[in-house]
């Protein structure tokens, strides 16, 4: 079976055979996190009409009360979707043209212990029956990398990783 991507960073359709990993999990990962965004608006309009429609009851108390529950929800769902949002920026913005030999923002990096997409702090990511983790540049892991080359080693809360791969 193959599977097709609306590419991120170019406005066209790609199959598997012309991605590489990297392009891959990047594209499965904006388009879960569109779907999360499209959630996210549904959740807000629900909260607005909900908001609106709220009457004044004789329990004064108890309507304000639900309104005020309500508008602290809608600026709940409101950060959310700010976060997804950047997340989707962020994502738009990896360089997927060029094949990193030293580890940046953007690096596809395999070691001993998984294999990292240093871009948006999306965490655990399955796609194809393999885990990868898609973690922020600024996360301590992805500091420890910054500037490692393959072969190089580091440790990471008392573990030893070794820089299998960077792409």
């Amino acid at each position: 079976m193959v599977s097709i991507y609306r590419s991120p960073s170019r406005n066209r359709l790609e199959t598997d055979e012309e991605m590489g990993l990297k392009s891959r999990l990047i594209a499965e990962c904006h388009s879960r996190l569109e779907k999360r965004r499209l959630e996210i608006t549904a959740e807000q309009d629900d909260i607005a009409r909900a908001i609106a429609s709220e009457t004044k009851s004789s329990a004064g108390d108890k309507h304000e009360t639900a309104r005020a529950l309500m508008q602290n929800q809608r600026e709940q769902i409101g950060q959310r979707l700010k976060e997804t949002e950047t997340m989707i920026g962020a994502l738009q913005q990896v360089d997927l043209q060029n094949v990193h030999s030293i580890v940046r923002s953007g690096s596809l990096v395999t070691t001993n212990k998984g294999t990292f997409l240093i871009c948006v702090a999306f965490g655990r990511f399955e796609t194809d029956n393999t885990v990868y983790f898609l973690i922020s540049p600024q996360s301590p892991l992805a500091a420890l990398m910054t500037g490692k080359k393959e072969g190089d080693q580091f440790s990471f809360n008392n573990q030893e990783y070794r820089i299998v791969e960077v792409e």
